[in-house]
Formats: structure tokens, sequence, C-alpha cells
């Protein structure tokens, strides 16, 4: 799990694989979404043109997070169809209060 401050740039990461072979596979084109929940509620989404490849079956977004953006726990899910079926990658970070100076 990631601890990042508020307004800082985040890196998030998903991984599809085929279910049956266990092999990384890219996911059907224009199916990728990126949701980021915080207390069950919607706090940022992202499309699949926003969401870039890293290598096969490793794909990754950049968010800004706003300063305002609250502390706590926060849970992100990216979604696809890989060869027509569903697939989710989930994962947890942490924001923590922006340190004033």
């Amino acid at each position: 799990m990631g601890s990042y401050q508020a307004g800082t740039t985040i890196t998030l990461e998903g991984w599809f694989k085929n279910e049956r072979t266990g092999t990384f596979v890219d996911p059907d084109a224009g199916t990728k979404k990126l949701q980021v929940f915080k207390d069950g509620s919607l706090v940022k989404e992202a499309s699949d043109a926003e969401i870039k490849k890293l290598i096969t079956g490793k794909y990754y977004y950049e968010w800004d997070t706003p300063d305002t953006l609250d502390k706590g726990l926060y849970v992100y899910e990216f979604s696809a169809k890989v060869n027509g079926l569903d697939a989710v990658d989930s994962a947890i970070f942490r924001i923590r209060q922006r340190k004033r100076t």
C-alpha cells in the first residue's frame, strides 16, 4: 500500500491476466476503466484513452491529486474486458495531510 500527500501526482497500476492460463494479457480494445473510491463514494474516474500501457498486461494512470483531497484510505479498481469477460484488479492507498510550511 502506498502513502501519499494530497496535492501530489500518484501512479496507480493495474494488471490484467487470462484467468484460465494465468498469463498476463492486454484487455480488449476500448474497455479499460479506472475508478477510485473513498468510503464507497466515487472520487475519480479515468477513461480508456487516459490509461497508459507499460508492458503486456500492465497499465497505469498518473493522477494529479487535488490539495483538498481528504486524508484516509482509498480503493482503486482497474476494470476491462479480457476475451469478452470482465476483469478487475484493485488495490488500496492512503492519502495523508499535506505538510504546511
